[in-house]
């Protein structure tokens, strides 16, 4: 009889999971279920916060989008806006609503990641212990507090479930791949950027089971893999720079004048792997905004990169399939997308960006748990307890950071303080400031701001209006120049720019800049008198144009229902210019009389002296 052959042990089955003596108990539904509620209690005081960060701006946009929906179906994240709407539609504007659907959100992706896990397959311990870490990571604070940023969770949620359906082996064909494809379609939907690597991601995964995505390349090499994920990337390429993505004044407008090329944008995504990596592991200093600070240090640049060719490398040279290498491919594949390689968004780090690629951590974390319990078994307790140790501090940091969502003040506070001056932290704190009528508050603010960015003309408009409020129109001048380079019919700009000339006394510089403000606002009744004194009283004759004046005149004591006696002052000066002496008159009785009831001594006289030259 034959010597039964055994099979020689490969590298896939040497680092095959261990699958250890005992696992989880219970039925199949209860621990998912568990990971799920512990999100859910982690995150229950997000049900008492209002609207804050891009929220505020958000939902007042979703009142229009309303009456037209299909305007906001049809947009890019058509996912999120249908599910914003839908929110919109339930609960108004009430800001509980809207943070109940991101709670049940967040806990149908923990749900699905203890599923997504346990089909690669790994152990339950595997997959609640992900789960768990996933569920109360502090880097996700972000995405799950603010509802405009749900879009992470959606995209996450579809891609997880696009993932199970290729690895549904009980599926046909046909349904493995539709059911992908549907899904993969719903998390473009949700956020394009965030799933631009999936499909590569998805391909390899195929071809490392043995699967045949593609019949007709050479699936045995490793250079199918790079030339899929090459070609995936250079056809992004392609279609950024037909978008005029790419090109170097989008760039500069982009970043506000601090990265000029393309080159600088891939520094510094390079230089900032380290960065997100700290995001991930040291979780202690997150915030809403990132400060930009170009990649000046090549080192970091050089390390950045050497650091994501060796993963590439270490995915597809590999002889084995290990949840290692899977993790390692998630994380790059989800990640360097949302590291703005293709530049949409002039924010390099920012927490929600790492929702998706989090997986890769959370279940690393897991599966090495799992090795070191698999080989010491006596440790057991050990293993355990250093598990639960993690997720305790991660609800902890949640917990904490949670607090710094209670208004857009603390917020912003606390980012000035964990991660240091940022640009939008200055920007929002001075416009607060500035809502509470703290002017001096608002303009160290938004000074700082422009120290940052000094090409940005909405906070130069911002810091001009300060300056403005307190008549300081000199030092609001400039700024309201530059403001004009940009939008050149802006209103407050053009106030600014007339009344500076104004009371400089350059008469002639001030009359087109106030018939300009005129035309865009006309029923502004101070821009009206003004334009009626200066083409009628000033000491440039040249600029006199006295019927103009009149209308003008007229036009200013009807906005303000007659009842200032400055305006109708004004007004009887153009009449006498125009030799219209007894209307004049008339205009100079009514004024005196509002004059004296207002006590104002000083206009008295002017029309005084007025009335002396009518009648002499």
């Amino acid at each position: 009889m034959a010597k039964k052959r055994t099979a020689p042990k490969t590298r896939d089955a040497k680092h095959a999971n261990p699958t250890p003596t005992t696992d989880l108990a219970g039925p199949a539904w209860l621990w998912p279920l568990v990971a799920a509620l512990v999100a859910f209690l982690v995150y229950w005081p997000a049900l008492s916060l209002g609207f804050v960060y891009d929220d505020a701006f958000r939902i007042e946009s979703l009142a229009h989008l309303s009456q037209s929906p299909e305007r906001a179906l049809l947009r890019p994240r058509g996912l999120t806006y249908a599910v914003h709407l839908f929110d919109y539609a339930l609960w108004g504007e009430r800001a509980f609503g809207f943070h109940l659907t991101n709670l049940l959100l967040h806990a149908a992706v923990v749900v699905a990641v203890y599923a997504l896990v346990r089909r690669l397959p790994q152990s339950r311990r595997v997959a609640l212990i992900g789960a768990l870490l996933f569920a109360v990571h502090p880097v996700h604070v972000e995405a799950v507090v603010s509802f405009v940023n749900r879009k992470d969770m959606l995209a996450m949620l579809a891609l997880a479930l696009c993932c199970m359906c290729l690895q549904q082996t009980t599926w046909s064909q046909r349904n493995r791949y539709g059911g992908a494809a549907l899904c993969f379609a719903l998390a473009l939907a949700a956020k394009e950027v965030a799933v631009i690597g999936a499909v590569p991601f998805l391909a390899w995964y195929l071809w490392r089971h043995g699967h045949k995505p593609f019949h007709t390349l050479p699936r045995r090499s490793p250079w199918f893999a790079t030339a899929l994920i090459g070609a995936s990337a250079g056809l992004t390429l392609l279609a950024a720079g037909v978008y005029g993505i790419l090109a170097g004044d989008s760039i500069r407008a982009l970043f506000g004048g601090e990265l000029n090329h393309y080159g600088a944008v891939i520094g510094q995504v390079f230089a900032n792997v380290t960065g997100q990596a700290r995001l991930l592991l040291m979780p202690t200093a997150l915030s809403a905004e990132y400060p930009l600070v170009p990649a000046r240090n090549l080192g970091a640049v050089i390390i950045g990169a050497l650091l994501l060719l060796a993963g590439f490398w270490f995915i597809l040279t590999g002889k084995t399939t290990g949840p290692h290498r899977l993790a390692v491919a998630w994380f790059l594949f989800t990640w360097l997308p949302t590291a703005n390689f293709i530049p949409l968004s002039p924010f390099f780090l920012a927490d929600r960006y790492l929702y998706v690629p989090s997986l890769a951590f959370c279940f690393g974390i897991a599966w090495g748990l799992e090795q070191t319990l698999a080989r010491s078994r006596h440790r057991r307790g050990v293993m355990v307890a250093i598990a639960l140790g993690l997720v305790g501090f991660g609800a902890y940091l949640s917990r904490q950071r949670l607090a710094d969502w209670g208004s857009e003040q603390q917020l912003w506070q606390a980012s000035l303080k964990d991660v240091g001056s940022t640009y939008r932290a200055h920007v929002m704190l001075g416009s607060l400031a500035m809502h509470d009528n703290q002017s001096r508050l608002a303009e160290e603010h938004f000074r700082q701001a422009l120290q940052m960015r000094p090409e940005v003309y909405e906070t130069q408009l911002r810091l001009m209006l300060v300056y403005a409020k307190n008549d300081r129109f000199q030092q609001a001048n400039p700024l309201a120049q530059s403001v004009l380079a940009h939008v050149p019919q802006q209103p407050e700009a053009l106030r600014v720019v007339a009344m500076c000339a104004l009371l400089e006394q350059r008469w002639s510089d001030a009359v087109e800049p106030f018939r300009m403000l005129f035309g865009l606002e006309p029923n502004r009744a101070d821009v009206a008198n003004n334009l009626a004194w200066l083409l009628s009283a000033a000491p440039q004759q040249a600029i006199h144009r006295y019927p103009e004046a009149v209308r003008y005149a007229e036009k200013a004591v009807a906005l303000s229902g007659g009842n200032q006696p400055s305006y109708r002052y004004t007004l009887a000066v153009a009449l006498s210019r125009s030799d219209r002496l007894e209307e004049a008159k008339q205009q100079l009785q009514a004024a005196k009389a509002l004059a004296e009831q207002a006590g104002n001594q000083r206009l008295l006289q002017e029309i005084q002296r007025l009335l002396n030259q009518i009648n002499p």
